[in-house]
């Protein structure tokens, strides 16, 4: 009830913000958005989610222009008898602080993504000093809950970052501490960066590194490295490597994750041709690196081959690919997609159809499914807009149906 007073007065402050900006010469700009969700489905599983969405960026808050408001909250309700999970709080505040801000520093005090780093979220303070390009940065506080994302003082955060940005090289490194209840419950290193050693060639990367606060070593947590290579507007190619690792929490988890690495190396490729169609495709292989799997089941591919192509009859957009998949060794998936797609000056539509045919091994069964689609949105006037999407989905042994409508207005 507390939090939910809280965000009703942090509302009430940002309008008093926009409507009383011009006595200060406030510069206002935001977004309100109103999006509900409806799932009907054979199983009864039905849900209805709305939910309402607040933006404010409020700048030049003095004379001198250094001084701004952020905030970005939304509200969620759940209008029909089931929910995802009867825990998820209604009320969300992802962002709401004071900033200082000159071209060689900056200061923010509340409820931040931490500045020119984004990894983190800290309730309370974040600086930053900039000369030339790069810069250095400092964040402590407390932590969102993890868990419910409400202010919670047993969660607390800091850490420094050190950025770096030319035209050819950019990046970032950071070491971050994250603690529960007075003891460390997570503690890692993160670095990213960009390079371009020619204006055909992109290098690309970020690591991060978890200290086991058990055994004290640092494993690898999560990587992504890619290299993309486009020497003209007609074809690219793109190799690259990713792994993913679930992230634990020493103190404040009371349950038990498995934290074995998955990986996935891929190859795609774009290839224009007869100045109107655009081949692409993709070959990737995945692993699941757990101790109590071997042979075939460590490993699936997936392979994916489609073309497009704009204006293909009287304004229609088209895309069409097929992806092949042996998920590994358990099951088999092909699917074919199509989707058709134009654009007027003030409204687009799409309209949209899958076949899937899935086979599995254990059981020895198939089965198939369809799915249609359709969206469109309608920009009103400057600012306002207007949009929906359905979904029917039909498979073997069920059906479900999903719409959405979504009001906004962007100032």
């Amino acid at each position: 009830m507390h939090h939910r007073f809280y965000l009703k007065a942090v509302f009430a402050l940002c309008l008093s913000l926009i409507f009383s900006g011009p006595s200060f010469a406030a510069e206002n700009h935001g977004l309100f958005s109103i999006e509900d969700f409806f799932q009907a489905d054979s199983s009864s599983q039905d849900r209805n989610i709305l939910t309402t969405r607040f933006r404010l960026d409020s700048t030049k808050l003095n004379s001198s222009g250094t001084l701004s408001f952020h905030f970005d909250g939304r509200e969620r309700n759940s209008l029909g008898t089931k929910d995802y999970n009867p825990s998820i709080r209604r009320e969300r505040v992802d962002v709401l602080n004071l900033e200082y801000s000159t071209p060689s520093l900056s200061l923010v005090m509340g409820r931040t993504w931490v500045k020119d780093l984004f990894i983190e979220r800290v309730d309370g303070v974040n600086v930053v000093f900039r000369s030339d390009g790069k810069g250095l940065g400092l964040f402590g506080g407390a932590k969102p809950d993890p868990y419910t994302e409400a202010f919670n003082a047993d969660f607390m955060t800091a850490g420094a970052y050190a950025f770096y940005s030319k035209e050819d090289l950019s990046g970032s490194m950071a070491v971050v501490h994250n603690a529960f209840k007075g003891a460390a419950d997570r503690q890692y290193l993160y670095a990213q960066g960009s390079f371009y050693p020619k204006k055909e060639l992109r290098l690309y990367g970020n690591v991060t590194v978890d200290r086991d606060q058990v055994s004290k070593n640092l494993s690898l947590t999560n990587a992504i490295f890619e290299a993309s290579y486009r020497p003209d507007f007609t074809k690219s190619v793109s190799v690259g490597y990713s792994q993913f690792r679930a992230i634990r929490y020493f103190k404040s988890m009371t349950f038990t994750i498995d934290n074995s690495r998955q990986q996935i190396y891929y190859l795609s490729g774009t290839y224009r041709v007869l100045d109107k169609y655009n081949l692409y495709g993709r070959v990737e292989r995945s692993s699941r690196l757990f101790n109590d799997i071997t042979g075939q089941n460590k490993s699936a591919m997936n392979y994916q081959v489609g073309v497009s192509r704009d204006n293909i009859y009287r304004g229609v957009n088209m895309n069409l690919n097929l992806t092949l998949t042996d998920s590994y060794g358990s099951s088999t998936h092909e699917a074919l997609s199509v989707d058709l797609s134009k654009y007027w000056e003030s409204f687009e539509a799409s309209v949209r159809g899958t076949y899937v045919h899935n086979a599995y091994t254990a059981t020895d069964t198939t089965d198939n499914l369809w799915v249609f689609g359709v969206s469109g949105t309608y920009f009103v006037k400057k600012g306002w807009n207007v949009s929906g999407s359905y979904e029917f989905e039909n498979g073997s042994t069920y059906t479900t149906n999903r719409l959405m409508t979504r009001l906004s207005y962007k100032f």
